[in-house]
């Protein structure tokens, strides 16, 4: 991950460009630490798919953990089945 100044970026778009998607990812400085990350749409999607991954696996863990303490409500199929209507 490299810094780079928003005046370097707007000078020379097109080469950062094809860095951010050859993997590379930039922080773009500005004023007031306002900065921004430019990547590729493939590392962007990796980093969402882990992040939705991870909160996925602890909802999992907290879940487990009501389980254990005893903090759920039994039902039966058929009143599961009178939710969806």
């Amino acid at each position: 991950m490299r810094a780079i100044k928003a005046m370097d970026l707007r000078d020379k778009f097109k080469d950062y460009c094809e860095l951010a998607a050859s993997g590379e990812i930039f922080i773009v400085t500005r004023p007031d630490k306002r900065n921004i990350v430019v990547m590729s749409e493939d590392e962007f999607n990796s980093m969402l798919d882990n992040m939705q991954e991870k909160n996925f696996w602890e909802r999992i863990e907290r879940a487990r953990a009501n389980i254990k303490a005893g903090k759920f409500v039994e039902k039966t199929i058929e009143e599961l089945e009178a939710y969806e209507h």
